[in-house]
């Protein structure tokens, strides 16, 4: 078997693999105090009770300074066709906490979903496939496949 068949096989068969997916929730609430949030990536869509430590957002954004996101709760339980996420803050001994109340599945579903009890408060939750590396071996295949045969060419018209 030659080279190039031998590439192009292994380049079809990493592009079978399957290619990894995030999930991303982005939380912003506007109220007296000022504009509170976070960024949380998640391997998968929340369908259970989950806990998410502060240091693991990507973006944490308080009302005060030197404040700290501490956990978000994501409660897809809360009540009756209803889900709660609550981020708890705060600095030094205080702790606050912001409660956003959602229509059932808003953590499940892709889309922008509005604090069901007052709109100033949105919780948006996005599905992004992360490149991997069978992706780019394919990509690198094809263009070492394309440069063969035109260098076949090349050889055979000169």
């Amino acid at each position: 078997m030659s080279g190039c068949r031998l590439l192009a096989i292994a380049g079809l068969v990493l592009a079978a693999l399957p290619a990894d997916a995030a999930v991303i929730y982005d939380f912003t609430a506007r109220d007296s105090a000022g504009v509170i949030g976070f960024t949380w990536q998640s391997p998968d869509f929340v369908t259970a009770a989950t806990a998410v430590d502060g240091s693991d957002f990507s973006r944490c954004t308080l009302p005060r300074p030197f404040g700290e996101c501490f956990l978000a709760s994501f409660e897809p339980d809360y009540l009756q066709g209803y889900q709660r996420l609550r981020l708890s803050w705060g600095w030094g001994p205080t702790l606050e906490w912001t409660d956003i109340q959602l229509y059932s599945n808003s953590f499940a579903i892709p889309g922008a979903w509005r604090d069901t009890r007052a709109g100033n408060a949105v919780l948006t939750v996005t599905e992004s496939t992360v490149p991997e590396p069978a992706g780019w071996a394919l990509l690198i295949t094809g263009f070492g496949l394309s440069g063969a045969a035109m260098r076949r060419r090349r050889l055979a018209a000169g």
